[in-house]
């Protein structure tokens, strides 16, 4: 696993459909407190798999890494998506599953960068989303509790690619919001010609999260 400091070297997009097409190569990083998680997830381990991805469920980059490495690969008509990390984990394998989070970047805490400690942010603001998601579902007494966090989770997407492969763009949005005084997604239109959340629905569209 190697270390990222949150910048690309790449000429960014314009259009929506440029922008999703271009951070649908990237991937998420892992935080470095999920690594002994993935560290565990062997064969062998004491834990067992659902306890394990209790854990990883904490991170996005776990959760988009293997959820997108099951949906993409499961591409038939008639395939059902895979919703849960434990599925997916499954489905992949063990082996494969720790193999594809140990090629991933990692983030170590706190963060030793602007882009970073915003995409941080973001990922304590999707937590607490999907958290509520969670125990909203607990309480109509639905059946798809880890799916509701998945689904609020990756709500924040695209705005967690941004601060990670575009945050000189996301500085502009947040300059032109304060000095402006207009909504946050006023300014990522004046900005970026489309809102955050149009740039989530088409990741996860193109990843097929659930």
């Amino acid at each position: 696993m190697s270390k990222t400091n949150g910048t690309s070297a790449i000429q960014p997009p314009e259009t929506l459909e440029q922008w999703a097409d271009y951070l649908a190569s990237k991937s998420l990083p892992l935080l470095d407190a999920t690594v002994s998680s993935v560290n565990r997830l062997s064969e062998s381990s004491a834990q067992s798999v659902d306890q394990i991805c209790s854990k990883l469920l904490l991170d996005p980059g776990a959760v988009a890494t293997l959820l997108r490495q099951v949906n993409t690969k499961n591409k038939t008509r008639l395939s059902s998506e895979v919703t849960t990390l434990e599925n997916a984990v499954k489905m992949i394998g063990i082996s494969n599953s720790r193999q594809a989070l140990k090629r991933l970047e990692v983030v170590s805490l706190p963060p030793n960068s602007f882009s970073l400690q915003h995409y941080i942010k973001t990922v304590v603001r999707a937590y607490h989303a999907g958290y509520q998601a969670c125990e909203w579902a607990r309480t109509r007494g639905d059946m798809i509790i880890k799916e509701s966090f998945v689904a609020a989770f990756m709500y924040h997407l695209g705005e967690m690619m941004m601060w990670l492969h575009g945050a000189n763009h996301m500085k502009l949005i947040e300059q032109y919001q304060h000095q402006n005084g207009v909504s946050a997604e006023q300014a990522q239109l004046q900005q970026l010609g489309f809102t955050l959340k149009a740039l989530s629905a088409l990741l996860n569209k193109k990843w097929r999260m659930p």
